[in-house]
């Protein structure tokens, strides 16, 4: 696992307990500890590790922001963060966006119990839309994400794991289950 990974993976964790604890973003998230942590576990130039941590920070509040339960706060720290880390395995510190790139992403609970497959092309923006609409995504701890260099073949793997794996709350291609 690379440095960067390993950070993120790391900040992932105290991030989401104090949010889920109640802390406000900026308390938990604190910008100028992670940018300093970021430069010196990774090596990265000031700058990088700032933009990349700004651009974090910024999904994290328009994520967390309109959401009470506590529960579900930490489940959408942990949905963008397992976003930045899947970005951080393939393009490093680059905080270029990721338009067009196809990608499957699996919602698990801390059983590992897989709750949602779903794709999209818009990354976390994606993920705040379940946030905001789905009464069982507090339950999310894990986030896995996959990229396809198609539409067609995100549809494909996404169609192949609902069979499957028949996750709990996914309707399209779950034939026979019924959905919680």
């Amino acid at each position: 696992m690379s440095a960067l990974v390993e950070h993120l993976a790391r900040q992932e964790r105290a991030v989401a307990s104090k949010i889920g604890a109640g802390l406000d973003v900026a308390k938990a998230h604190d910008l100028n500890r992670w940018v300093n942590e970021l430069s010196a576990d990774v090596g990265a130039s000031r700058d990088a590790s700032t933009q990349v941590m700004e651009l974090l920070h910024s999904d994290i509040t328009k994520a967390v922001g309109p959401i009470q339960d506590r529960a579900g706060r930490a489940s959408a720290v942990h949905a963008i963060y397992g976003f930045y880390v899947e970005k951080a395995r393939h393009d490093g510190l680059s905080t270029a966006q990721q338009t067009g790139k196809h990608m499957v992403y699996l919602l698990h609970d801390a059983n590992s119990v897989l709750l949602y497959v779903g794709i999209t092309d818009r990354g976390p923006v994606r993920l705040v839309e379940h946030y905001r609409h789905k009464p069982w995504f507090s339950q999310v701890c894990r986030v896995e994400f996959e990229r396809y260099e198609t539409r067609t073949a995100s549809e494909a793997r996404e169609k192949s794991l609902i069979t499957k794996r028949a996750p709990l709350h996914n309707i399209q291609h779950n034939h026979g289950r019924q959905v919680a």
